[in-house]
Order: C-alpha cells, then sequence, then structure tokens
C-alpha cells in the first residue's frame, strides 16, 4: 500500500480503527474519518505516533456536501484518492411495527446514503487518476435478514447490491468495488449491547455460540478482509460481497435482541 492514500469512514474505533492501523501498518497515507471527531483525532494520533503519514476530519457521512468537501481537501494535500473505505455505520433495534420512522431514517441515511455519498465523492478523482478501490462494510444481515434488524438489514443489502452494480460501471475505469459482510464482531456498540444484558457472558457465549469457530470476531480479523480487498493483492476481485461470519448465516437463532 505504499504511495497511496485511504480515506476510512467510521474509523474512530471498532473495524475502522482497525482498518485504518492495518492500512498505515501497510504503508498507506491513511485519512480517518468519523462524527466522533475526538475518537477519530485518536485514532489518527496512533497512526502518527507510529510514524505513518495521516490525517483525520470529522465526517457525517450522511451529509454528502461534507463529504465532497473531504475529499477535495485530501486531494489537494495527498494528490488523490486511491482507496476509500466505507465503513461508518450505525444499528437500531426494534420490533418492526415499533420502528420510529427517525429510527429508520437515520439507518438509511447513514447505512446507505453514506456509502453513496462516498462513492459520489471519490470516483470522479479515481477517473481521474486511472483506478482506485473502494470497499464497503455490509453485514451478514444483509444477506440472511435478522429479525429486529429491519431498516439495518434493508440499508446493507442493498449497499451489496451498489457495490456489485458499481463494479460493473466502473470497472472500464479502473475502479474496484467490493463488500464485506462482518458476522458477529467484538465491536464498541456489540460490547454495548452484551454488557446491557442480565447475564453478559451468558449472552456473549450464547451469540458466539452461532457460528463454527465459536467465539466473536476480533475487528482486525475483519479489517484484514478489508486491506486484502483495497490492495493489489486483490486486483482481479471486483463485486464481490466477501463473508466473514465464521458460518453464522448458515444456522443461527436470534440473540441480538432489543
Amino acid at each position: 500500500m505504499d504511495d497511496r492514500t485511504a480515506i476510512v469512514t467510521g474509523a474512530a474505533s471498532g473495524i475502522g480503527r482497525a482498518t485504518a492501523v492495518q492500512l498505515a501498518e501497510r504503508g498507506a497515507t491513511v485519512v480517518a474519518t468519523d462524527i466522533d471527531a475526538d475518537g477519530v483525532r485518536e485514532t489518527a494520533d496512533e497512526l502518527a505516533d507510529a510514524g505513518a503519514e495521516t490525517a483525520s476530519y470529522e465526517l457525517n457521512v450522511a451529509d454528502g456536501d461534507r463529504f465532497d468537501e473531504v475529499v477535495d481537501d485530501v486531494t489537494e494535500q495527498f494528490g488523490g484518492v486511491d482507496v476509500l473505505v466505507n465503513n461508518a455505520g450505525v444499528l437500531r433495534l426494534s420490533r418492526f411495527e415499533e420502528t420510529a420512522e427517525a429510527d429508520f431514517d437515520l439507518q438509511l441515511e447513514v447505512n446507505l446514503k453514506g456509502v453513496w455519498n462516498g462513492c459520489q465523492a471519490v470516483v470522479p478523482e479515481m477517473m481521474r487518476s486511472g483506478g482506485g478501490s473502494i470497499v464497503n462494510t455490509a453485514s451478514v444481515d444483509g444477506i440472511t435478514g435478522s429479525p429486529f434488524h429491519a431498516p439495518y438489514g434493508a440499508a446493507k443489502a442493498a449497499v451489496i447490491n451498489l457495490t456489485r452494480t458499481l463494479a460493473v460501471e466502473l470497472g472500464g475505469d479502473g475502479i474496484r468495488v467490493n463488500a464485506v459482510c462482518p458476522g458477529f464482531v467484538a465491536t464498541p456498540p456489540v460490547e454495548h449491547h452484551i454488557e446491557s444484558q442480565d447475564d453478559p457472558e451468558e449472552k456473549r457465549a450464547a451469540m458466539a455460540s452461532e457460528n463454527a469457530l465459536g467465539r466473536l470476531s476480533d475487528p482486525a480479523e475483519i479489517a484484514e478482509c478489508i486491506v486484502f480487498l483495497a490492495s493489489e493483492r486483490a486486483s482481479f476481485v471486483t463485486g464481490e460481497d466477501f463473508v466473514v461470519d465464521a458460518g453464522y448465516r448458515h444456522a443461527h437463532e436470534t440473540h441480538f435482541r432489543p
């Protein structure tokens, strides 16, 4: 990833931070963005302390104009954008009939429109520079469907289809577009959900038992797949949705309840 500039959204914590770290370790200039200004600054400081070239921006991915501003600034500062990791996301759990319109709108605005905004912002620059790689964080929920995840799953399913469509449309411009579909990952929101239960350890064990490996993923394991897809090691891979769920989608019950 030497001499490549990568923008990572949702980089303040979890999969986004792990991805930023691994991209930097492989030589990329990493632009970390997040709606959490303090958290994303901490990520950038961590990368800088390790010797990486980096920058951070406060960014709500649902704001397309702000996304354009960030990409313009990054292009001016670093000469272009070679990689975009659309990772920022939000989940609100509820029964379908009890889902508030505001929660529906929020999850589509961030999880789907945020990906759309990111692609719209970087694709013209990638076309001018001769190509690039886009990796979208979708979810196994976008493939299987899960109770209490209706807006989230719908948005993630749309991200998978958008990924396929853009891969076909942009391939001739040298732009590869892929998605990663994680299962249960030990991100801060998931850990918060587990700790909010009456018996957190029982809840953790129950969730872990639903995949073949019997544990939750570390964010770094998902980041490994993202970084592979972003790199030239995946130079002949586009339009794919890589499932990283330890077999969860093949047989599971519902433990992730509101």
